[in-house]
């Protein structure tokens, strides 16, 4: 499934969509930033923390299993992580 929207390229709607999406970006690399400094760990890891705890498959110990991969310098493919 894909969606298509035709903008003119000079449309206050673009200019919208873009500042929301750089505030949303902005957002949640902070929010990667925050839990990599509560949790002790990388940026990256704190990435793929933030994008499991948002799937309905996030357990305590999932999460806790992703943190000790990324210690041991083996960081799974997140989408693929089970």
């Amino acid at each position: 499934m894909s969606f298509e929207i035709e903008f003119n390229s000079n449309s206050i709607e673009v200019d919208h969509i873009q500042e929301f999406m750089n505030s949303a970006q902005d957002a949640f690399i902070q929010e990667a930033k925050n839990v990599s400094e509560q949790l002790g760990v990388s940026e990256s890891c704190g990435i793929d923390i933030l994008y499991l705890r948002g799937r309905s498959r996030w357990t305590q110990e999932l999460e806790d299993r992703l943190i000790e991969l990324y210690k041991q310098g083996n960081p799974p493919n997140i989408c693929e992580f089970e």
